[in-house]
């Protein structure tokens, strides 16, 4: 089967410590790896004012993910 190339944003609470931001990027790693995805590009792009308030949090901390896998890979379980 074909590999495809995927982007994953994710945002996440602005007030976390870069431990658990480490430990949120390890286990994305890890998921995406253990599906049998190939990592071609991972960026912390830091702390980032939203469009719009989300839970009253206006800033959040962004994460980009540029991953091969397969489309089975990507559904939700």
């Amino acid at each position: 089967m074909w590999a495809r190339e995927y982007e994953l944003i994710y945002v996440a609470r602005p007030d976390l410590s870069d431990e658990d931001i480490a430990k949120i990027v390890e286990k994305t790693q890890k998921v995406i790896t253990d599906r049998g995805g190939c990592i071609l590009l991972l960026e912390d792009w830091g702390k980032k004012k939203l469009a719009y308030e989300i839970q009253k949090y206006a800033k959040g901390h962004f994460v980009y993910v540029l991953f091969l896998g397969t489309a089975e890979m990507v559904t939700e379980s």
